[in-house]
């Protein structure tokens, strides 16, 4: 422990220890007062000073926190108690970078303080600064090494940072240190053995892992994650049999887990499609390399499975014969063996072809209509990348619709006829028990049969036939409110956003107390343009006296996504701006409400969810919502840089009018454009003063209205300070919206490359700023992900080559790609050429 540099006599020295006493336990107000008292004595003792600044800190005087920490610090700048209060005011404003800068500073004086050693590594892992945490790590396992929680977090450190093997030789030490496990701690040291699989996994060795937890199967307290880990090590070790072993355990019980099937399905040698690969494609590859058998098997050894892979897979996959044979005899038994689960009725829709698609198809949907389970169609979607299964599905329907309505029952069910191939003739059973109804709405089969046949014809962009039989279903059923959703997403897709909004609308109002159905109507609003309506209809669902900023609070992305793109669409580019960047926040508090679970989650030992925690708070920015919103900013910053020309042209028209009319009617206009502004003015403080006396009568009303935990909450959210730009004005008299741009592109493209959107912005903010090297190369990815035809990305390559015609541009461009060699060797020729094509195209001058 350092010395002091200030030294206190006794008395003082006592009076310190109090301060900080007093601010530990949030005595703020005692604290300041045993503060001053040694500051009339000694008004220049720097960490007194500190201290009281750093109270200050916490009731909300910032300003004098700062000013009395930074005297402190003039006063004693080699104290490490000063310096560490500098680093803790920084990390209170989410400052870490300056905090990190702080703490170094402080350790000068005073290396080996474990409480800022502490703090130093927690911001470092905060701000993924790996190699920095590992050291300080490594620094309090040599102060502390009876301390647990510094030797694991010193592994995760190594871990962190690809160094797999040393982590876990230093897993391996803390292990040897335990005498005998306490049954208050198994549960830790459970999941402790549970990430050291885990960590060896990830470091290829597979063998280790799976060695480690059959070796302590007995310790370990999460069966099932086991099972998971241990098949998933099977697949990778090329164990493919006994992997399934352990699948078809897991599936005794949940067989509805589609992870469980896509597992079961790579042990036959079936890989899951790849990320963007088309049902063309996958075809394609099918018939090519999908019949050997050699190949399947040698593929199910290298297969990625997770058993946290997420939900059920929704892309439809192509099979080979082979791979065909081999599920038709898998899912044949499971399903005797399982008939209740649906996931081994639905799974076989995928692979199954002809008759026996039709076959498997009527049985299962049967189930759907006769209960009137409204969610068919969002199943059977993923099967419409076949174009001859989506013509199977509408003649089943359409036979059901028919029989229906002839008889008032379903058909008999569908049976491929004996001996017969997939793609024989059909053979028809007698109706099933129970496939008739008498009933009348939504009880009646028809209903859901009209239902499903109204969002097949929308899938299909028939929107007419879709609307007919939308309708029909509505005269058997006007009041259900599935079907008035349906004719909204009919209608919007015929581009009749205002039809969409009335029919979302009137879903709504058929059950006013259901949430999703306001929120479709609020969506369909937007779309339509409605703003005033949608955000009244949003109201519904917020507590009363503080609306905006409750949807604020609960986070609501897609309300302010799809509000902050009705204002750009209506040109109000502050409002726009204002709902754009409160998703920006949204993201920015989720990677700041890590920062507690650094310690948490080693303390508790939960290292598995902490690691994936950690890397999921790494890929926030690939979130579709985050993605929108950044993308639908750089459009308004776009947009008012452009505004000033736009302002200037429609001045000059408007000059021009009036010039073109005589001196009398002139002054007749002006006169009219006069009172029609005071006119304005007039109705806005008007509404002004109407908006204050509701206010103000509200105010009055609930302070009659006695008290309560109601009225508590009410003047708690009172408190809240006001919006200081609530229409974004301010954000919108950005000085350089081009700069403001430039923040979100660059985000954008380190976080996202691999996505259109952020090429396709960085294309235009660069073009904007004339950085052509920079232009050409988010043209090109974006050429490379979406591919020359994607509209988008040939708009983007015209608007490059056109640049590039310019004069100005011609010899910046023609110097850039001569001297520069960022694209290197043949891409670089690659883009030049592409871009001279494209330039000769519209008429431009060659690069």
């Amino acid at each position: 422990m350092a010395q002091p540099t200030q030294p206190l006599p006794n008395k003082e020295s006592g009076l310190f220890r109090q301060v900080v006493k007093f601010y530990e336990s949030k005595q703020y107000k005692k604290a300041i007062k045993a503060a001053d008292q040694i500051l009339k004595k000694f008004p220049e003792h720097g960490e007194t000073l500190a201290m009281k600044g750093l109270t200050f800190n916490y009731m909300e005087k910032k300003e004098e926190a700062y000013e009395l920490v930074r005297k402190g610090l003039r006063a004693d700048l080699k104290s490490h108690v000063c310096w560490h209060v500098y680093g803790l005011l920084y990390r209170s404003d989410n400052n870490y970078l300056e905090a990190i800068k702080c703490y170094t500073n402080a350790l000068r004086f005073d290396k080996d303080n474990v409480q800022i050693l502490r703090d130093l590594a927690m911001l470092q892992i905060q701000m993924r600064d790996i190699g920095g945490f590992v050291d300080t790590r490594y620094r309090l396992l040599q102060l502390r090494a009876n301390n647990r929680n510094n030797w694991i977090s010193f592994a995760i450190g190594h871990h962190l940072g690809g160094n797999h093997e040393l982590c876990v030789q230093i897993l391996s030490a803390f292990e040897s240190t335990l005498d005998e496990v306490p049954p208050s701690e198994a549960y830790e040291h459970s999941e402790l053995l549970a990430y050291k699989a885990q960590v060896l996994q990830e470091g290829g060795q597979p063998e280790a892992a799976l060695t480690l937890l059959e070796q302590q199967q007995d310790k370990l307290r999460d069966k099932l994650g086991v099972m998971h880990s241990k098949a998933q090590l099977l697949l990778q070790l090329g164990r493919p049999e006994a992997a399934e072993a352990l699948f078809r355990k897991l599936l005794v019980l949940n067989p509805d887990d589609y992870r469980v099937h896509e597992g079961l399905q790579l042990c036959l040698g079936i890989q899951p499609p790849k990320d963007g690969q088309t049902w063309q494609q996958q075809q394609q590859a099918a018939a090519a390399g999908g019949s050997s058998s050699e190949a399947a098997r040698s593929s199910s050894s290298s297969s990625v499975w997770s058993p946290h892979s997420g939900k059920k897979r929704r892309l439809l996959q192509a099979y080979s014969e082979e791979q065909r044979g081999k599920l038709v005899a898998l899912y044949g038994a499971l399903g005797q063996q399982y008939p209740k689960s649906m996931a081994c009725q639905r799974i076989p829709l995928d692979f199954l072809v002809g008759s026996d698609f039709a076959a498997a198809a009527d049985s299962y949907v049967r189930r759907y209509l006769l209960r009137g389970i409204p969610s068919l169609f969002s199943d059977l979607k993923p099967l419409y990348a076949d174009s001859a299964k989506a013509a199977a599905l509408q003649q089943l329907f359409e036979g059901y619709a028919a029989a229906l309505r002839s008889s008032g029952s379903l058909p008999g069910l569908l049976q491929p006829a004996a001996n017969s191939s997939s793609n024989g003739p059909l053979r028809q059973q007698q109706p099933a028990n129970g496939s008739s109804s008498s009933g009348s709405g939504e009880d009646n089969p028809l209903t859901w049969v009209l239902h499903y046949l109204a969002q097949h014809y929308d899938r299909l962009g028939d929107a007419e036939s879709a609307l007919r039989l939308n309708d029909e279903a509505l005269q058997l059923a006007p009041e259900v409110i599935e079907l008035l959703l349906a004719r909204a997403r009919i209608l919007k897709h015929t581009g009749d956003m205002v039809g969409a909004a009335a029919a979302a609308d009137a879903a709504r109002k058929a059950d006013t107390a259901d949430r999703y159905t306001n929120s479709m109507a609020v969506n369909a609003l937007f779309a339509a343009g409605q703003v005033e309506a949608a955000e009244q209809t949003a109201m519904l669902f917020t507590r009363d006296g503080d609306q905006l900023n409750n949807l604020y609070d609960m986070q609501h992305m897609w309300y302010e996504v799809r509000c902050g793109d009705a204002h750009l669409a209506a040109g109000a580019l502050g409002k726009a701006l204002k709902q754009y960047t409160a998703v920006a926040k949204h993201f920015a508090d989720f990677v700041e409400d890590q920062f507690d679970f650094h310690s948490y989650c080693v303390r508790k030992m939960t290292l598995r969810s902490y690691i994936g925690l950690l890397r999921l708070e790494d890929r926030l920015q690939h979130h579709p919502f985050y993605m929108r919103a950044a993308v639908g900013a750089v459009r308004c910053y776009l947009a008012l840089q452009d505004a000033p020309a736009a302002a200037a042209a429609a001045t000059a028209a408007d000059e021009a009018s009036l010039a073109a009319l005589s001196p009398e009617e002139r002054k007749k206009e002006k006169l009219r454009r006069k009172k029609e502004e005071k006119r304005r003015e007039k109705e806005a403080e008007a509404a002004a003063a109407a908006a204050a006396t509701a206010a103000a009568e509200a105010a009055k009303q609930r302070s009659s209205s006695g008290g309560g935990a109601a009225d508590k909450q009410k003047k708690k959210s009172s408190t809240r300070p006001p919006d200081p730009d609530p229409d974004g004005s301010k954000l919108a008299a950005a000085a350089d919206p081009l700069a403001e741009a430039t923040k979100y592109v660059v985000g954008l493209v380190q976080a996202a490359p691999q996505h259109l959107e952020s090429q396709l912005a960085a294309a235009e903010v660069y073009g904007r700023k004339g950085r052509a090297l920079l232009e050409a190369a988010a043209v090109k990815r974006a050429r490379d992900i979406a591919g020359p035809e994607h509209p988008d990305v040939h708009r983007a390559i015209v608007r490059f080559a056109q640049r590039a015609a310019a004069a100005e541009w011609k010899q910046r461009c023609a110097k850039v790609f001569t001297r520069s060699n960022y694209f290197g060797g043949e891409q670089s020729s690659d883009t030049k050429q592409l871009l001279e094509q494209l330039a000769d195209r519209i008429g431009a001058v060659k690069l």
